[in-house]
């Protein structure tokens, strides 16, 4: 088979975050499911966006490199996030009619097997995604399960996932070697800076979605590093004293530094 592969969101557009970073760990379960599907022999194309500063044009970025390679399937890898208490996997297609839709049925049986609840039996028919709207080749998207559960993040394995959705598309899976995961790391994995009051930037922007999906903000997702996040900074600091683990100075000191970043999205 040919096949696309792509990881929704880039670290200018970040997707969903919780419990863990939707952007962190779809390039992991990608990068893992391109390798497996190559290893067994399939031709596949990484279609993921690393450049795009808005969400329309990394959608559009996507649906341009998917479009570039004649394939068999397109498959799209995400996480979804809810309120908490939402919780399971869903493969996402255009219509009842999709040539994709017995893949997509084949993937969330698979996903489900590692014991996720399928969620609408485990098919969803969204015709108004862009990237199922625009490829032209049958397309799929995974919602590998929801960031902000903790049932899900508990059960939740990049390798195991990765697994589930190779199956899924080519009826086995394989064990694939990690060649240099030092250098994977530095080209995948989001490197998020010292936030404190008065910055403005992607880092603060991903604070803001983490600690308003905890319930610790309540403000705008607008990137800036204001009075009101400080405080749900050290809500969060003082709160996580309290079950044991210090971050910054132990008593609130409103900077997410490093430490912080490790406890927020285990990176």
């Amino acid at each position: 088979m040919r096949i696309n592969v792509h990881a929704g969101h880039n670290f200018k557009v970040p997707g969903a975050s919780g419990i863990f970073s939707e952007t962190v760990e779809d390039r992991k379960v990608k990068d893992l499911v391109i390798n497996k599907l190559k290893a067994l022999g399939h031709t596949v194309y990484d279609c993921t966006d690393e450049t795009a500063t808005t969400v329309r044009g990394n959608l559009e970025a996507i649906v341009a490199k998917c479009n570039a390679h004649s394939v068999d399937l397109d498959v799209s890898i995400h996480f979804n996030a809810f309120n908490s208490s939402a919780n399971g996997t869903e493969v996402c297609i255009y219509s009842e009619n999709s040539a994709s839709k017995s893949t997509a049925q084949k993937i969330a049986n698979e996903i489900e097997k590692l014991g996720y609840t399928k969620r609408n039996g485990g098919i969803s028919i969204r015709n108004g995604l862009y990237v199922l709207r625009h490829t032209n080749a049958p397309a799929l998207l995974v919602e590998c399960c929801f960031c902000d559960n903790k049932k899900d993040a508990t059960l939740y394995s990049a390798e195991k996932m990765a697994n589930a959705i190779v199956k899924g598309i080519a009826g086995q899976t394989v064990t694939v070697p990690v060649s240099n995961p030092a250098k994977k790391d530095v080209q995948y994995m989001f490197e998020p800076k010292t936030c404190r009051v008065g910055n403005e930037n992607t880092s603060v922007l991903l604070l803001q979605e983490i600690l308003k999906a905890r319930g610790f903000y309540s403000g705008k997702l607008d990137r800036k590093f204001g009075k009101e996040l400080m405080i749900a900074v050290n809500k969060y600091q003082i709160e996580r004293m309290k079950q044991g683990k210090k971050l910054g100075n132990g008593k609130g000191d409103g900077i997410c530094g490093q430490d912080m970043w490790k406890d927020l999205i285990a990176i």
